[in-house]
């Protein structure tokens, strides 16, 4: 696959499993997160549908108080498995969007993560894992999981470069607020 360019309207935001509980033992967990919040603050601004998921939340709490105040009502799904693509109402959720361009973010690189990418990868979605909003409990299974995502047809890119090309230039009607946005966001 090709390189690509995201089209906000043709693109949703996919956040997967970025559960409080699990993020202290992510590595860099808590600028994993602020990254998230930051690429799901400015598709909210530019009008790309946000979806999120959690990995049993009976088990693994809900999902962390800075994503969830930004998921609208009934984006966010429960799962067990741990390829997104398995749980039916998000694939409903998804397909119901009429987007070809998947944006993950979340954890684990390696696990949930890189099992969602190559599936929708398989169903012919083209995907993009936001390496700076995507976690692993080290960075050596990260990596891994970054590296099997790329050789497996999906792509990956740093969270303002996905803003930026949402974007598109500096004369859309949104810059001024993406632009604070950015810099309010941790590095």
């Amino acid at each position: 696959m090709a390189a690509f360019l995201h089209d906000p309207a043709d693109s949703v935001l996919v956040l997967v499993d970025l559960q409080q509980n699990m993020m202290a033992a992510i590595g860099d967990g808590d600028a994993v997160l602020a990254r998230a919040r930051y690429l799901a603050r400015c598709a909210r601004l530019l009008g790309v549908p946000v979806l999120a998921t959690e990995q049993i939340p009976s088990k693994l709490g809900p999902t962390a108080a800075p994503i969830a105040e930004l998921l609208a009502e009934g984006s966010l799904f429960a799962k067990a498995s741990f390829s997104c693509t398995r749980s039916l109402d998000f694939m409903d959720a998804l397909r119901g969007t009429w987007r070809k361009q998947v944006v993950l973010a979340g954890v684990e690189a390696h696990i949930c993560v890189l099992q969602t990418a190559l599936d929708l990868r398989a169903q012919g979605f083209d995907v993009t894992v936001a390496e700076d909003a995507t976690g692993s409990r080290n960075a050596a299974r990260k990596q891994a999981g970054l590296q099997r995502a790329l050789s497996g047809g999906c792509q990956t890119a740093h969270t303002e470069s996905i803003v930026y090309e949402w974007l598109g230039d500096a004369n859309h009607e949104k810059f001024r607020e993406v632009l604070q946005a950015t810099k309010e966001a941790p590095l």
